[in-house]
This record gives C-alpha cells, sequence and structure tokens, in this order.
C-alpha cells in the first residue's frame, strides 16, 4: 500500500512540472464473496422472510447484482435447504424466479392468515417508540402475498395505538402513513415534554414545605374527586387536572397545541395521561397508593376490566362444563351444537372448541358457520409409549366397549389399535406439535408412567406441577392431578434432597413454673479459649431461671470431676440444691459423676437439650453478655479470665428487663453495695463502739420478699405470653407418635480430605420415633438401627410415604362425556 501511495504522488509531482493535469485515481473495492456472508437458510419457515430481507440488504450495500446472487445461491442454502436446492435447480432461471419457488414450497398455506393475526393482535406497548411500532407493522405488511392499501395501513396502525394517541388522533385526517408517523412522533415529543416538566414540578413540590393551613387544598389539587370534597376545591382539581393534561401546549409544532384540550372527559378519568410516578389504581389520582386511597374500591373483573364483577362471577370469562371440556360464556353465546350426540358432526363441534381455545388470543372469531360440509378434522398420529394390552384394569376395558359400541355418546374419547385415547385442546394461539389425543393410562400401569416422569435425569425430581405437566403433554387417566400429588410427596428422594417450604414445626413450649431464686438452674460450657495465664481454658456459665442470677467459674479442664466440684461447693452448698438442672447433651454433663452427683442431692430432674437447639437452654443468652463483656475489656488473649468477677457482679447488681430488679436483690434482698459509704461517713473517737442494729426490724422486712417474688412470677408469666405470640405467629403445631417415620436434618461438615462437600450430602434422613419426650423432642433411630439422639422438631419434617396403589379403585363417570 505503501508503494502505490509512493507511486501516485511521484506521478502528481510530475504531471505539475510538465503542466499536465493529475490523472483521477479510483480505488474499487473488491466485493465481498456470497460464502462469507454470515447468512444461511435451513429451511424453516419461520426464518424465511427474515433470510430474504437481509439477503436483500447485503446484496445492495455489497453492490452484487440478482445474477450474481442468483449464480452463488448454493453458498446461502444449508441442511434441508439445501436438498431442496438441488431438486429444482433446473427448474429456476433467475433470482427472482428463485424466491418465488422458495415461498412456494416453505411457507404455509395460511401464510397470510398468521401475518394478519400477528398484525391485529401487535399492539403499541407502553415504553415502545411509535417509529419503531410503525416500522415493525410495515415489515409485517411487506410479508403479505397482497400488500394493503394506504387506508388499511393507517387504520390498522392507529388502531393499535396506544389509547392516549388513539383520542388525540381521532379529529385529524391522515392521508399517508408518513404523515401518520410524523403527527405521533410530534405526540410523542410533547408527552416526553410534558413528563419531565412534570417529574421537575413534583422535585420542587417536595422541596417546599407547606403549611398546615395550604396542607389540605394542596391534597386536593392532586388527587381525583371525592365525594366530600366542596365545590370551591372541584373547581380547583379541575383546573389543575386541565393544565395538567395538555400535552401538546409544551410541544413547538402549532398545529397540536388545542389537541389535548378536546380529550373527552373519560379518558381523563381513566388516569392513563397521570404526569405523577405514583398512581393509585383504584382512583387513578396521583402521589399516592391504592392502600393510602380514601375512595370507594372498585370491584372488577381482573381478566377483562369488566366493571361491577369479579372474575368468577364474569359472564365474559367465567367458564362452563360442556361435557368433560369447560368452555368459557363466550363460546357457548357464539355458537350451540344443536346434534352434539351425531355421528357425523361430532367430528366438527371438536374443530369448534380447538378454533375457540386458538382464538381466545387472536381476537379471530370463530363459529360453526365459518366450516364447511366438506371440512374434516384431522386426528393427529399418536406415538403409543410403555402402555402394555396385557395389563389393564376393568374401568379400562369398560371405557373402551361403550365407545366402540356408541362413537356419537363420546365425542372426545375415540379408541385406535386398542389403545384409549381421550381429546383435550391445546390451548396456543399457533400450531406446535402438542398432541391433542391424549392417551389414556390403565391403573396398574400408572406408577410406572409417573416414575418415567419423575425419576430419570432429563426429568431430576422435579415437583408436583411440573411432574404433571409432563405427564399432560401425552397422558391422561382420572384423578391424575391426586395421583401424581402422592407420588411426589412420597418420593424419597425427593424427601431427602428438599427442603419444606411451609412454616416451621413446633410451637413455644410449655411454661416453667417455678416458684423462687435457684430452684431451676441451667449449666453450659464456654470455649476453649487460650490457655490463660491462671491455667483456665474453659469457662462454666451457670445461671438461675427466677432471679437471673449467674455465675462464672473458669475451669482448667472441661472434664466432668472439674464440674462436679465447682458445682458440690459453689452452687448446692451455698445457695442450695434445685429442684431441675437444665443442661446440654455434652460428654460432661452425660457422665456418671455428673448423675451421681445430681442423685445424691436428690435432684428431681435433668432436662437435656435435644440436638441443634440451643434456644431450649436459657443460659445461651446469658453467654452473649458474658462473651461481649470479655472481648470488651481483654487486651491479650492469655488474659481473657481477668476480669470475670467484676463481669459477674455487674450483671448481678444490674435490673432485669423483665424481672424488674437486680438478680442480687431476689437472692439476698438486699442491694449489694460496691463502696463502703453506702452506709454513711461514720466519726472514730477513742470512746467509739461498734453497737448493734434492729435485727427484729430487718428480719420482718426480709418476710416482704415474698410478695416480690409474687410480682416477679407475674412479670415472667407476662414475658412467656409476649415471646409465645411473636414466636408461634408463623409455627405449625404438630406431633409425632412412637413408630412415625420422620425426616430429620441432615447435620454434616464438609471435609476437603476425603472431598467431601456438606452442600451436595443429603439435606435430610429418614428416621423413626423411638421415645416421645414431649410435644417438641424426640429420641430418634435411623433406618438400621442406630439411636440419632434427641431431636427438636423444628428439625423435622413429616414422611408421607403413601402411594396410588393403595388406594380403592375410582368410580369414574362413564355418562355421556
Amino acid at each position: 500500500m505503501e508503494k502505490e501511495s509512493f507511486k501516485v504522488n511521484h506521478l502528481r509531482q510530475f504531471c505539475s512540472v510538465i503542466n499536465v493535469p493529475p490523472p483521477i485515481v479510483t480505488y474499487v473495492a473488491k466485493p465481498c464473496p456470497v460464502s462469507d456472508w454470515p447468512i444461511k437458510f435451513n429451511g424453516n419457515p419461520q426464518d424465511l422472510f427474515s433470510f430474504l430481507e437481509t439477503v436483500t440488504e447485503l446484496s445492495e450495500s455489497r453492490k452484487v447484482s440478482e445474477q450474481d446472487l442468483f449464480s452463488s445461491a448454493v453458498e446461502l442454502f444449508t441442511g434441508n435447504a439445501f436438498i431442496w436446492y438441488r431438486s429444482i435447480k433446473q427448474h429456476v432461471t433467475d433470482w427472482k424466479s428463485l424466491v418465488e419457488r422458495l415461498k412456494k414450497d416453505f411457507l404455509p398455506p395460511d401464510n397470510d392468515d398468521n401475518i394478519w393475526s400477528q398484525i391485529k393482535s401487535y399492539k403499541q406497548r407502553k415504553n415502545e417508540s411509535i417509529l419503531i411500532f410503525i416500522a415493525t407493522l410495515e415489515n409485517l405488511f411487506s410479508r403479505l402475498s397482497k400488500c394493503p392499501s394506504e387506508v388499511n395501513k393507517i387504520k390498522i396502525i392507529r388502531q393499535n395505538l396506544l389509547p392516549e394517541y388513539i383520542t388525540q388522533l381521532a379529529l385529524v385526517d391522515v392521508l399517508s402513513v408518513s404523515e401518520l408517523s410524523n403527527l405521533c412522533r410530534k405526540l410523542e415529543n410533547a408527552k416526553h415534554q410534558n413528563e419531565k416538566r412534570s417529574r421537575s414540578l413534583n422535585v420542587s413540590q417536595l422541596n417546599t414545605t407547606p403549611d398546615s393551613s395550604s396542607s389540605d387544598s394542596h391534597r386536593v389539587q392532586f388527587c381525583k374527586k371525592s365525594k366530600n370534597v366542596n365545590a370551591q376545591n372541584k373547581n380547583k382539581n379541575t383546573t389543575v387536572r386541565s393544565a395538567s393534561y395538555s400535552v401538546a401546549s409544551s410541544s413547538s409544532d402549532p398545529d397540536m397545541v388545542n389537541t389535548s384540550s378536546s380529550m373527552p372527559r373519560s379518558v381523563e378519568n381513566s388516569g392513563k395521561e397521570a404526569t405523577s410516578r405514583l398512581v393509585c389504581w383504584n382512583c387513578s389520582g396521583p402521589n399516592h397508593t391504592f392502600h393510602d386511597c380514601r375512595q370507594k374500591r372498585k370491584v372488577f373483573c381482573f381478566k377483562c376490566g369488566n366493571l361491577g364483577v369479579k372474575s368468577p362471577a364474569c359472564p365474559k370469562c367465567s367458564k362452563i362444563l360442556i361435557g368433560r371440556t369447560r368452555v368459557s360464556g363466550r363460546a357457548v353465546q357464539k355458537f350451540k351444537p344443536r346434534n352434539l350426540f351425531s355421528e357425523s358432526d361430532w367430528k366438527k363441534w371438536l374443530l369448534c372448541v380447538k378454533n375457540f381455545y386458538r382464538s381466545t388470543t387472536t381476537n379471530h372469531k370463530v363459529s360453526p358457520s365459518d366450516i364447511s360440509d366438506n371440512d374434516s378434522f384431522v386426528c393427529p398420529q399418536i406415538s403409543v409409549l410403555n402402555i402394555d394390552l396385557d395389563h389393564t384394569d376393568a374401568w379400562y376395558e369398560t371405557m373402551k366397549q361403550k365407545i366402540l359400541a356408541s362413537p356419537g355418546s363420546f365425542p372426545q374419547w375415540k379408541v385406535e389399535d386398542g389403545f384409549l385415547f381421550k381429546f383435550i385442546p391445546v390451548q396456543l394461539p399457533f400450531s406446535s406439535n402438542l398432541q391433542e389425543w391424549k392417551q389414556v393410562v390403565p391403573r396398574p400401569q400408572r406408577r410406572n408412567i409417573i416414575e418415567s416422569c419423575h425419576n430419570p435425569p432429563t426429568c431430576s425430581h422435579l415437583g408436583f406441577y411440573k411432574t404433571l405437566s409432563r405427564l399432560q403433554e401425552q397422558f391422561y387417566w382420572p384423578k391424575m392431578r391426586a395421583d401424581v400429588l402422592k407420588f411426589v410427596r412420597s418420593c424419597r428422594v425427593c424427601g431427602a434432597q428438599k427442603s419444606s417450604n411451609t412454616m416451621p414445626l413446633g410451637k413455644m413450649g410449655k411454661e416453667k413454673q417455678v416458684n423462687m431464686p435457684f430452684q431451676t438452674i441451667a449449666l453450659d460450657l464456654m470455649g476453649p479459649f487460650p490457655r490463660s495465664k491462671k491455667g483456665h481454658k474453659w469457662l462454666l456459665v451457670v445461671g438461675d431461671w427466677f432471679s437471673k442470677y449467674v455465675l462464672l467459674c473458669p475451669l482448667r479442664s472441661s472434664k466432668s470431676p472439674y464440674i462436679v466440684k465447682y458445682l458440690e461447693n459453689e452452687v448446692f452448698l451455698t445457695y442450695g440444691v434445685p429442684q431441675h438442672i437444665i443442661c446440654d447433651n455434652g460428654p460432661q454433663f452425660v457422665a456418671k459423676e455428673f448423675r451421681d452427683l445430681a442423685k445424691k442431692y436428690q435432684v428431681q430432674k435433668i432436662w437435656y437439650n435435644a440436638v441443634y437447639s440451643p434456644q431450649c437452654n436459657f443460659v445461651e443468652r446469658m453467654n452473649k453478655t458474658v462473651g461481649t463483656a470479655i472481648r470488651t475489656y481483654v487486651k491479650q488473649h492469655t488474659d481473657w479470665d481477668v476480669q470475670l468477677s467484676n463481669i459477674q457482679f455487674a450483671l448481678n447488681t444490674s435490673k432485669h428487663e423483665v424481672t424488674g430488679f437486680s438478680p442480687s436483690f431476689l437472692v439476698f434482698g438486699r442491694h449489694i453495695p460496691i463502696s463502703g459509704k453506702y452506709y454513711g461517713q461514720v466519726k472514730f473517737s477513742e470512746d467509739f463502739e461498734i453497737m448493734p442494729g434492729d435485727r427484729n426490724s430487718y428480719a420482718s422486712e426480709l418476710k416482704n420478699l415474698y410478695s416480690v417474688f409474687s410480682e416477679v412470677r407475674k412479670k415472667l408469666h407476662a414475658a412467656y405470653e409476649r415471646n409465645s405470640k411473636s414466636y408461634n405467629l408463623r409455627r405449625r403445631d404438630l406431633s409425632f407418635q412412637v413408630g412415625d417415620l420422620v425426616w430429620r436434618r441432615n447435620k454434616v461438615l464438609s471435609n476437603a480430605g476425603i472431598n467431601f462437600s456438606a452442600k451436595l450430602a443429603p439435606r435430610f434422613i429418614l428416621s423413626s420415633v423411638r421415645k416421645k419426650i414431649s410435644n417438641l423432642v424426640y429420641v430418634l433411630v435411623d433406618e438400621n438401627g442406630t439411636n440419632a439422639g434427641r431431636w427438636h422438631i423444628k428439625d423435622l419434617k413429616p414422611y408421607q410415604g403413601h402411594t396410588i396403589d393403595d388406594d380403592d379403585t375410582e368410580n369414574v363417570s362413564t355418562t355421556s362425556q
């Protein structure tokens, strides 16, 4: 390229010396060969128009003539289209004849009808540009074998525009599509400017704080009219609304200034042109939602918008039962078959039903008068899969005999090659390969059919709805929904892998009946911590249920002898022996030494928590507070036990939010001072002598402590009622009995050493109830008899193991259907 530019420059310099005009040098781009074009036609009729349009555009941009295009046509086909081209290339002479042959051989006979249905059903979307909308319709018009006139195009485009544009264009005569595009473009610009102005107006109003005297009038100006607004406010409302709906007033086109002022009142009240971002669907007023709307709630059908009726009672949308097929009221109003049970007309009736279902989404009006006597109903070929005629049931054989004896009495049933079929229309607006004659499955083979649509990897053990939909594509039998639901619920693979989407089980347990301090205590271990300078590694936390008194004991080891020694010397012999002890299933609390201590001092009950249920032990809440306090004052991690005494004093001398008293006051009946000045200042002298106080008065005062205990019990009960109300709000009350099968949650940890991931492990394991501790706690055993321990009901889900083979044979009505 550099050499060529050098030669051109040198030639120009030489020509300038000899006074000769320089030659004109032109570069002709080499055309891109057709084989390099990124487009191929594989014989799919849906891609034919886009293929032809792309070829035409590329040939024009790359200056390829039709003759060159025809000679290189073999490069544009692949697959079935390539085989077709080989067979017809001798019968076409140029590119136009090839295109005509393409449309003739690949387009369906009703191609124009399908395109017209797309044109009529294509409505402008809310945020769709008008130019894009018109261009899309123009493209569809060009695909018709006979292009409609300009007047028909304009009529269809105006019908499919958004309602606000239809209203504003009603008084304007349009003679061409281009003129319509220009007018719509101006309306779109005016709407955009008005929305921009409204947004700026809303921002300015939000930044301005109105006083209380003008708040009512401000609200009235931006809301719909109500019955309670006076005439003055109504006039204000009308003025503001008329100003907001003058969309074209901000436009630069003088012809469109007064277009919006002629808008009908019904369109104005519809609220579609509301300029506020927040619009109430009930009253169409701006700046509030329907939750805050003060107008009377509208009643309407959410399917068709019919006012005054709800969807189930809507005469246009409600469906009635004809035979065993549900058809909407519109179909019944359109046609009424006079002779449903005649053998000559039942196919026409089925065709009417089929076309009606297709017409509901394409706005076609279909009636039996559109079908001539020569029309016939072609039943699709159904492939028989996994149905064995040697294993049927009595109902299956009875239905076949009745249908063969009187086909007219069963217009939606047929027998073909010994197999039973039922006609169920496909509710799609276009032709598809879905089968409308569903094969009826005998009872002995239904379970195998469900398994084939649920168990394989191509079905992936999906849920009830997806399994039922896969079955309904080919098969049918009475009570199919109930059978599929029972099968999916009883599937062990699904039960082990899928979590429940319902509310968790188990409501709050019973309230503990405690009347005095240290009647019920709870124990728990925190740690292991770093070994401290004193050799401590664990922290034993002892909490009193009634007074919330807490004891903190650092331990060198977590073994049972250390815990037993502290409990006996520092708890039992200091504060008294408790009636109940609550603890977890740790080995130190299950050990023989711990049980012997409870037996020695006649502790009535040791309550062990269910596994993975720390919420059952109230001392866990104390652990959270203790841990926070330790982290607050620790500087070196080996000094975590230095401030334990101070932390214990702080917790016991602070007023509790539930009892209303400090734990130390409820235990000792007095305030625990932290300074000697609490007793007052005493002057010492040579004749100073300590005199005894009034002990009898203090002892009599302590008797009133029982009234304080009574008040504390009431507060504890009120706290229980309050907590149980919120806890039970989203909980289900369910209990199991001994011998019931349940799914328990699989609590495992990942292990990279053995290539095991907890995310890929089963979510649940099937177990059975061996012992019922309470309605919330159960002792479980696995299927192999291994003891699984105590489990809380929140980690369980019921096992539903019924099968469809256990049900009695249903009595299916065999009357005229």
